[in-house]
């Protein structure tokens, strides 16, 4: 996956910010998989992406919001069981509890 600087040139390089989001991400399937667990269900796969709203200004940069997106197969569960169960996960996040002030938003992508 390229990665970009500040001046949104593409370097190869991984910024800070990237390897924030991709530690939310994978506390946030981690969590997400252990409480389908213990609602009962047999996950066969569970996945979540972090995108990270990176904010330009004089001051320099802020990070404004995190949009996280659990998807995965869980054949046992319902589309809207598996949202409330995400929703449920989105409680008991530790790396979003050390970014608190930082706007999380979470979505439920079942296959």
């Amino acid at each position: 996956m390229p990665q970009h600087n500040a001046d949104a040139t593409w370097t190869g390089t991984v910024i800070p910010e990237e390897l924030l989001a991709a530690a939310h991400a994978s506390c946030f399937a981690m969590t997400t998989a252990y409480v389908f667990d213990q609602a009962g269900y047999s996950p066969e796969q569970v996945d979540a992406e972090a995108t990270v709203d990176l904010d330009r200004s004089e001051d320099g940069f802020t990070i404004d919001s995190v949009t996280l997106t659990a998807d995965g197969s869980v054949p046992d569960a319902t589309d809207e069981q598996f949202a409330t169960v995400v929703e449920r996960a989105e409680q008991h996040r530790p790396v979003s509890t050390a970014l608190a002030g930082t706007e999380v938003v979470v979505q439920a992508s079942p296959d």
